[in-house]
């Protein structure tokens, strides 16, 4: 495996048995935050990857690899980029997110307002109650912990209801108290 960790000085990596390798002559080590780069250098042959753990999380430090390669394929990503295929694909893509947001906020207020079951005489402040929240942070927590499931299950409303509602029985907490304690009472699923 092309894994390592920070080595002891800016042009070094330490491997897995603790050996400190000296970067070849004519790499560099070019920085996260680029994924299509990444993936194109890794893919174009040899490259050492340097990543720190820190506690339970790991960070990418950046990739170790010849610079002619990192040049020429960052040479090849703008051109590709600054065409207005590309253009096109990333407007279709925000589209396609924006749609899927739409629906998935149409889900939440669906499933509140039925949590809530207010008398069709109070429809109105159910279903104002079910808007007063703001159901973007509820539904990015919810897609990342399973980014395929449609949310419009009935504990989907009770989730919403008591994270962005606050609900009064929590005492304060936060998201993961409030969660923890309706799925220890078996009223929601936590999966």
């Amino acid at each position: 495996m092309n894994t390592f960790t920070p080595g002891p000085t800016p042009n070094s990596v330490r491997a897995a048995d603790g050996s400190v390798l000296t970067a070849p002559d004519g790499w560099v080590l070019f920085p996260p935050g680029d994924a299509a780069l990444t993936r194109r250098v890794k893919a174009a042959g040899d490259h050492w990857v340097v990543a720190e753990k820190k506690g339970r999380k790991v960070f990418s430090r950046g990739v170790w690899a010849p610079a002619e390669v990192i040049e020429r394929i960052r040479a090849e990503l703008e051109a590709e980029r600054s065409t207005e295929g590309f253009a096109k694909r990333k407007e279709a893509d925000a589209r396609r997110r924006d749609k899927a947001q739409a629906e998935y906020v149409e889900d939440f207020l669906t499933a509140v307002v039925q949590f809530l079951a207010f008398h069709p005489v109070h429809a109105d402040l159910g279903n104002k109650m079910a808007q007063a929240g703001n159901p973007r942070p509820i539904w990015a927590h919810l897609a990342r912990r399973n980014p395929r499931r449609k949310w419009s299950h009935p504990s989907s409303g009770l989730l919403y209801a008591g994270a962005s509602l606050q609900v009064p029985a929590t005492g304060g907490g936060g998201w993961s108290r409030w969660t923890n304690m309706h799925a220890s009472a078996g009223l929601i699923a936590t999966a």
